[in-house]
């Protein structure tokens, strides 16, 4: 029950001390202050409510029963990116499990029917992609002509996750470069074609802990047939694949084999040993956008056994001292690596990177039901992008750069921002590979 866990999260609910940090870059790391804000939902609403310590408070009132749950509640807790921005930045200050709260209070509005319209219906369409299909899976369209392994019929050493964000009919696809680089450096890479799941995260992300978890068990034990075939590595393409195989699939089930990489990592792995070479020069100066799911939402949980003490009715500690994520451990060192290896490229940072990258807004649901608050924070992002001085965004999650280009495009009061190109990371590799010809 969504309450149930929102009592055992009291105590992180009731830390929130009103510093703000929810809402702005950590002052020690801001480098711009025209590009501190960092809550979407705040930066758009300015009401404490929409902010992380306001869904705080919120969560304390409700759990003490001093308010309910109804429709002006459901609406500020899913007018939220998920982002998990909060959660890290509270984290600067002290240990409190903001992003826990949050879906917390998302799964509580579920579960007393004031989720909205729009996400049931997205949640209830997953199901097409659950079942395994009784007629023999194919290859998609996309790895036609490839080399790649039909799982779990042939044996592989890499599973190549798509997503189900990706054009699986387009033969000029992200997935098909990547499966072209992996092969072209002699890895022997198997897909699981027109059989591949979900991974989730629609169902994760707007609260549907239920419907998560039973696609979480059953792609568990598909994964974990797959050692079977050889299969000793899972490649995710998307960000948001990857931060939700590695960090959710533990925190709301149990973690499981294969181990779980994205495709940089596994590229620039590659790259360093020379079994892939980038030689083509590009000449473009390009910035990097931080994937949410695959920077600071991709930590696996700790298991931790101990004890919360207070001291002097206010000093909390815990003993045996706890490991506290972050978010600084997330996948910030390899696509920055692999940018840095293509000849010719100019890479700048933005001001807002690593754990403190501000979300694109194409989290959480949130387009769905608060379309100007998600796409105004892309064109903030895109608006960063142009004051570095680049002329290309670089990302590593298809759903970052869909959403950075519809962001472009749409109007609002914040109006139109100055188009500029949305690249998918792979699409650099792969052109500076030269395999493109």
């Amino acid at each position: 029950m969504g309450i149930d866990r929102l009592i055992n999260l009291r105590y992180d609910a009731s830390t929130c001390i009103h510093c703000g940090c929810c809402k702005v870059v950590p002052l020690p790391v801001v480098r711009d202050g025209d590009f501190m804000d960092q809550c979407p939902s705040s930066m758009h609403f300015h009401n404490h409510a929409y902010s992380g310590g306001g869904r705080s408070v919120m969560a304390l009132s409700l759990i003490d029963g001093r308010i309910q749950a109804d429709k002006a509640m459901a609406d500020i807790v899913f007018a939220c990116d998920a982002c998990g921005y909060c959660d890290t930045a509270c984290k600067f200050i002290m240990d409190a499990e903001r992003q826990q709260v949050n879906m917390a209070m998302r799964e509580h509005m579920v579960e007393k029917g004031l989720a909205p319209q729009v996400h049931t219906d997205t949640v209830k369409s997953l199901k097409r992609y659950e079942a395994f299909p009784a007629e023999r899976p194919q290859l998609p369209a996309w790895a036609r002509g490839l080399d790649l392994r039909l799982l779990p019929e042939e044996d592989a050493e890499v599973l190549l996750y798509v997503g189900c964000g990706e054009d699986a009919q387009s033969d000029k696809s992200t997935a098909r470069k990547l499966a072209r680089l992996l092969l072209a450096a002699g890895v022997k890479v198997g897909v699981l074609g027109t059989a591949e799941p979900c991974c989730g995260y629609p169902a994760y992300s707007r609260g549907y802990r239920d419907d998560f978890t039973r696609i979480a068990n059953t792609n568990i034990d598909l994964f974990s047939e797959l050692s079977e075939c050889g299969v000793n590595t899972i490649v995710a393409l998307s960000g948001t694949c990857m931060g939700t195989l590695r960090s959710k699939y533990p925190e709301y089930v149990h973690a499981f084999s294969p181990q779980v990489v994205h495709a940089t990592e596994m590229l620039n792995t590659l790259v360093k040993t020379k079994k892939l070479r980038l030689t083509k020069p590009l000449k473009e100066k390009v910035t990097y956008h931080d994937p949410c799911f695959l920077g600071r939402q991709s930590e696996p949980p700790t298991n931790y056994h101990g004890v919360r003490k207070v001291s002097l009715k206010q000093l909390r500690s815990w003993d045996p001292p706890k490991k506290v994520n972050t978010g600084a451990n997330g996948v910030y060192d390899a696509p920055r690596e692999l940018l840095e290896a293509i000849p010719g490229l100019e890479f700048v940072e933005m001001y807002r990177i690593r754990e403190y990258a501000l979300c694109c807004g194409a989290g959480g649901g949130a387009a769905d039901v608060a379309p100007e608050m998600a796409y105004g924070a892309g064109k903030n992002r895109i608006e960063e992008a142009q004051k570095v001085g680049a002329d290309v965004i670089v990302s590593a999650c298809n759903k970052c750069e869909s959403h950075l280009m519809k962001s472009q495009q749409s109007g609002g009061a914040a109006g139109a921002v100055k188009a500029m190109r949305i690249a998918d990371i792979i699409d650099l590799v792969f052109s500076a590979s030269g395999l493109e010809n």
